[in-house]
């Protein structure tokens, strides 16, 4: 079995087929559709980095994140007890 190519058809040949604005409104609708696509594949890829750099932070980082977590929450006791007591104190003169 051949295969039959066929010719190009010429621009203006076109043009004179198809009534007036359709051309231009097919293009349109290409290029809305091309945008679209664009910004919708745009917006996947952007959510498709966010969800690998979270996975290999989570996996890598765990251990060093509950380090810190541990520190600030030392700190954070450390502090506050020693503004009670500091409080205290200060309430103890005072009376």
């Amino acid at each position: 079995m051949t295969q039959q190519t066929m010719a190009p058809i010429k621009p203006s040949t076109v043009q004179a087929v198809l009534p007036k604005g359709l051309l231009d409104d097919l293009r349109q609708m290409i290029d809305q559709t091309r945008e679209s696509v664009a910004s919708t594949v745009n917006t996947r890829l952007g959510m498709l980095y966010w969800n690998l750099g979270n996975r290999v932070r989570k996996e890598i980082l765990k251990e060093e994140r509950a380090s810190m977590a541990d520190q600030l929450s030392r700190q954070w006791r450390d502090n506050w007890l020693f503004t009670m007591v500091r409080d205290s104190l200060r309430r103890g003169c005072d009376a």
